[in-house]
């Protein structure tokens, strides 16, 4: 029986309370709509039933509780790709690996879409805050990358994959999959500037990035192994 390519977990993130839940999830809502400048505590309490003085109780201030969205956001989608880690075999297909982690990725930010939309405010707001976060998020989630990192080794020295950077290697599949929500809006009018480009299916799209970001990553890495 194949054993998981990595058993090491950092510390546990702290539990949120079922109070807690709520209001972090009514503030991303609030967040996403008007920004941090815009949110407003009492529209954050109304929206999850609660009084304005519990935010104050679990959180402090507004930053604080922005802080705790952002952090709690990127737990949940790391929180899925560190399921498709644990359970990859050490001798897996790095291509099934790549291909699940991608298909995760997108599909956890496909199913909450105030995900992509948190981001794409905060780093247009200048990334305040997002730099501390994911500095905090590491001490949790290190195991994933680290997986990322041995299967590439792996495969390096099974002469399967080039020899590459792990890091840009893992920003370069990021930022593919975060693209895919950035320039969705503009797909439909993309297509029509590409000559004999086949229809686009609104209903597949996500599905389409899928395939397509697995077969760019894979197919600039691997060595004489194509795509299935």
């Amino acid at each position: 029986m194949n054993k998981p390519y990595s058993d090491s977990k950092g510390p546990e993130l702290p539990e949120r309370s079922g109070t807690e839940q709520k209001i972090l999830d009514a503030a991303r809502a609030e967040f996403v709509a008007k920004g941090l400048a815009g949110a407003r505590m009492q529209s954050v309490a109304d929206s999850a039933g609660v009084n304005k003085a519990l935010l104050y109780y679990y959180f402090r201030s507004k930053m604080n509780l922005y802080e705790a969205v952002l952090q709690d956001t990127m737990a949940r989608l790391w929180s899925c790709l560190r399921e498709a880690v644990q359970a990859y075999p050490q001798t897996g297909d790095i291509r099934e690996l790549i291909h699940t982690i991608v298909s995760l990725y997108i599909r956890t930010m496909q199913a909450n879409p105030d995900f992509p939309h948190l981001f794409l405010r905060e780093v247009a707001d200048g990334s305040r805050f997002l730099p501390e976060v994911v500095k905090g998020i590491a001490t949790y989630f290190a195991d994933v990358p680290r997986a990322i990192l041995l299967a590439l080794e792996r495969e390096s020295a099974q002469g399967h994959v080039r020899r590459i950077d792990p890091l840009h290697f893992i920003v370069n599949v990021m930022g593919m999959c975060a693209a895919s929500f950035i320039v969705k809006p503009m797909v439909t009018q993309l297509q029509g500037l590409i000559p004999d480009m086949a229809p686009f299916d609104e209903n597949d799209y996500f599905g389409t990035r899928i395939r397509a970001i697995t077969e760019m990553a894979c197919d600039g890495i691997c060595i004489g192994r194509k795509s299935k």
